[in-house]
């Protein structure tokens, strides 16, 4: 099938948006001039910031779902990229971008473009780049990897959280690093929303991987399935009945862990390989020049005396 549009559209719901479209859809606000803000974050493209979580030069892009805000995204991303499971990663670049104004990102306003092209500065010391795409933030995530050059494709590493796609294809998979469908499911109250959609589209692409997030006692009400969206976020969604990517995408901490279980099955399955320190080199102390060549020789150790024969 060429186009997979597999997501249930949440709301119809008109957004006004500040701003105007360049001719390639994206919004321009003023955010395009590369601003930083109290909070460390640099506007890149609208609907895009980038910020540094390490000295590494790895890199981590969080695509947000649909209604999430800009600080959700990037409370997202840091917590994934300080989380146990990214220690070991070598990040360094941080991109994430807001969700889209329609569930189906018809508007392409997202500034993907300016992305690549930071992207084309640090792509050649980087030894991957994981995407993160949540729910339509996936469809989002789908526009990077048609815009992107062939060696940026060569080291993605892409995440589709419970989403969809509208671009991806047998050759884009191929031309990437690897590519995760990720579902979730509790054994008690059921599986994520979109979780059938994902064991579709990896068994339409060869050579794609299939991961279901455990999340057994996810605190979601049976058959929650918007609710149980959000386990491949948090292990404890806010909402029992619901999404809520507000609460769910900032508020980590106790009971709340950001979910990092499909970047462990990647690193285990050796497409993310962790940076492994070289072990120290010890070298030997070169010879001193007026040692002599041979040891001097070891005085004889004493024997003991024979017993004296017996007597007749």
């Amino acid at each position: 099938m060429a186009l997979q549009l597999r997501y249930a559209v949440i709301a119809t719901i008109t957004l006004a948006l500040a701003g105007c479209s360049t001719e390639s859809g994206e919004e321009t606000d003023g955010t395009d001039d590369a601003l930083t803000g109290a909070d460390g974050w640099t506007a890149i493209g609208f609907g895009i910031g980038g910020n540094t979580a390490g000295s590494g030069s790895n890199i981590l892009i969080t695509y947000g779902g649909y209604t999430a805000r800009d600080q959700d995204s990037r409370a997202w991303a840091m917590a994934l990229a300080h989380s146990p499971s990214f220690a070991s990663l070598e990040i360094g670049p941080v991109y994430a971008a807001r969700g889209p104004r329609d569930a189906g990102y018809g508007a392409r306003e997202i500034g993907n473009s300016k992305l690549v092209a930071a992207l084309g500065h640090q792509v050649a010391a980087a030894q991957f780049i994981i995407v993160a795409g949540h729910s339509s933030g996936a469809f989002v995530a789908d526009e990077l990897f048609t815009e992107a050059t062939p060696d940026i494709r060569s080291k993605i590493v892409y995440f589709a959280l419970d989403g969809g796609t509208q671009a991806l294809n047998s050759t884009l998979i191929s031309e990437m690093k690897g590519v995760y469908f990720v579902n979730a499911k509790d054994s008690a109250k059921g599986e994520s929303h979109n979780a059938s959609s994902m064991r579709s589209l990896h068994s339409e692409f060869h050579g794609s991987h299939l991961f279901t997030v455990d999340a057994t006692g996810s605190g979601c009400s049976s058959g929650a399935t918007w609710c149980l969206h959000d386990t491949l976020i948090t292990t404890r969604p806010h909402n029992p009945n619901m999404f809520d990517l507000a609460d769910d995408y900032e508020q980590f901490g106790g009971a709340r862990k950001v979910v990092t279980s499909y970047v462990d099955q990647a690193i285990k399955d050796r497409v993310l390989a962790p940076i492994v320190a070289a072990p120290p080199i010890v070298s030997t102390p070169p010879a001193d020049p007026a040692a002599p060549m041979n040891p001097a020789p070891m005085d004889p150790v004493p024997m003991d005396p024979p017993p004296p024969p017996d007597e007749p």
